[in-house]
């Protein structure tokens, strides 16, 4: 289930490389390049950053919501094979966090899968 994700978030921004900087939906994609990318996720936890904050924060939200988002059962495990950490943090917008899941599930039921 990783590899299908990490290829088809490539083949999400491939897909969405004409799109104007700051569309919405490539705007709240941003975060999931690290849910991809172990080494992105590794740096901004060394930095600190907030962007790694709010990884941890949408791997706890993937978590939360598997039974709404059926996929996220064995994506969640992957993540957690990978090193990758649940934490819940305060201060981030739902609609956004909402937005984002949706966008993973989709991710997962094979739409940008080529």
């Amino acid at each position: 289930m990783y590899r299908i994700f990490c290829e088809s978030l490539d083949n999400f921004f491939a897909f969405n490389k004409d799109a104007k900087d700051g569309e919405y939906r490539l705007k709240i994609a941003q975060p999931l390049k690290a849910l991809s990318d172990i080494g992105l996720y590794n740096e901004w936890k060394v930095k600190n950053t907030d962007k790694h904050k709010e990884v941890n924060n949408l791997i706890y939200e993937i978590n939360k919501n598997i039974n709404k988002y059926p996929t996220f059962s064995t994506f969640s495990s992957d993540l957690k094979g990978y090193g990758y950490e649940s934490r819940f943090t305060h201060g981030f917008d739902r609609e956004v966090i909402e937005e984002q899941l949706k966008l993973i599930d989709t991710i997962l039921k094979l739409q940008y899968w080529n």
